[in-house]
């Protein structure tokens, strides 16, 4: 029943409200320019004007939101409105009807809007420097500025915390001479010259600005590190570079200490049956096991979240990529050269419980530089 009664109600309004919005004249004043109130109607498309030119407008009449925040009945007389409440004068006393006069002495024996005190009517005519306003204007504007600053500040702060939160470091360790700097400006910069990887030496020196080049890699960032071994603290090879982040492990090895490189710049392809230098070999995985099985055994030492044994240099035995067909049997051979190696990072790898990877390429020919990422992206992110 009294559902019934409250919706009756509600249709008996909407009628009555809908035949007075069509017998009233609601106006709503658009703006106050050029001598004249521009306002629209309810009851049509379109819009109406006022002449007011024989009226003085206060200066500030179009920040009174009061003026432009009400609807306006039909017998409402928008010049007796704006006198009123001060927001006009007459110019001319004498030409005007006796209701305005009253409108505006009522304003003016209230002393509001352009009746303030120390309101002059040349006012908006006056032109002169007013050294507080532009002092207060370069003032809002140094603090808008630093606020700007901080803020970017912190937005800058908050995204690498928040959005890119999988930060990781590549620590890149290995033997003098195994192709480690090589690697690292491959990752750093997939399209550096081939020229320029040649030109690296072992006694180039990694500058720190290469050392903290950010790899980005869709929503985290791999900072790669670089590293010969440093003598016997083996325990702690990759704590004194890495601290608390998460962190990948490359170990580059390599089956020739050289870089094949000929007298006339050329690279000589030598043979895998014949050119290895199995001293350097033997020194590596007694490496191996120092810094792998003794890292990674230790149970002090943070681990990596992977292990990654990448075996350098292959284009000096080969035309063709380790994934060609071409170049099956070096490959194999290769493995072979490196068995002991291999299955010593694997055991430490699988006691300590973390993923182990083989890697065969060449950083000079970019073949499988690329793939480290790769896998290091689909280990830690699955990605």
């Amino acid at each position: 029943m009294f559902n019934r009664i409250f919706y009756i109600s509600l249709v008996i309004f909407t009628i009555l409200f809908h035949e007075i919005s069509f017998t009233m004249d609601f106006r709503d004043i658009e703006k106050i320019e050029n001598g004249k109130i521009i306002y629209s109607k309810y009851n049509y498309s379109g819009k109406d004007s006022i002449d007011i030119s024989d009226l003085i407008v206060w200066e500030h009449i179009n920040k009174e939101r009061k003026l432009f925040n009400t609807i306006y009945w039909d017998w409402t007389d928008l010049r007796i409105f704006l006198l009123e409440n001060g927001y006009a004068k007459l110019k001319d006393e004498t030409k005007a009807n006796i209701k305005e006069i009253d409108a505006q002495n009522k304003a003016k024996s209230n002393k509001i809007a352009i009746w303030k005190k120390g309101y002059s009517p040349s006012m908006d005519q006056q032109k002169k420097t007013d050294w507080k306003s532009i002092f207060r204007f370069f003032w809002k504007l140094i603090i808008f500025l630093t606020s700007v600053g901080f803020i970017g500040w912190l937005i800058k702060m908050g995204y690498r915390k928040y959005y890119i939160q999988r930060r990781f470091k590549l620590l890149i360790i290995g033997e003098p001479s195994t192709g480690k700097t090589a690697l690292l400006y491959n990752l750093v910069d997939p399209q550096i010259p081939k020229a320029e990887i040649l030109k690296l030496t072992t006694s180039k020196a990694v500058t720190q600005k290469e050392r903290l080049n950010c790899i980005p890699r869709g929503k985290f960032e791999i900072i790669p590190e670089l590293a010969d071994v440093p003598g016997s603290s083996f325990a702690t090879v990759w704590d004194n570079f890495l601290g608390n982040n998460n962190h990948a492990l490359v170990m580059v090895v390599s089956p020739y200490k050289l870089n094949g490189i000929t007298t006339d710049g050329s690279i000589k392809t030598l043979n895998i049956d014949n050119d290895i230098d199995q001293k350097y070999i033997d020194i590596q995985q007694g490496y191996v096991q120092a810094y792998i099985e003794g890292g990674l055994g230790s149970k002090v030492t943070q681990k990596p979240k992977i292990l990654i044994l990448f075996i350098s240099k292959f284009d000096i035995y080969s035309k063709y990529s380790p994934e060609d067909s071409a170049s099956r049997i070096t490959k194999d051979k290769i493995l072979s050269l490196f068995k002991d190696h291999i299955n010593s990072s694997k055991t430490a790898a699988q006691k300590a419980g973390i993923p182990f990877e083989i890697v065969i390429g060449s950083s000079v020919e970019k073949w499988n530089t690329e793939k480290v990422l790769d896998i290091v992206s689909y280990n830690l992110y699955k990605i």
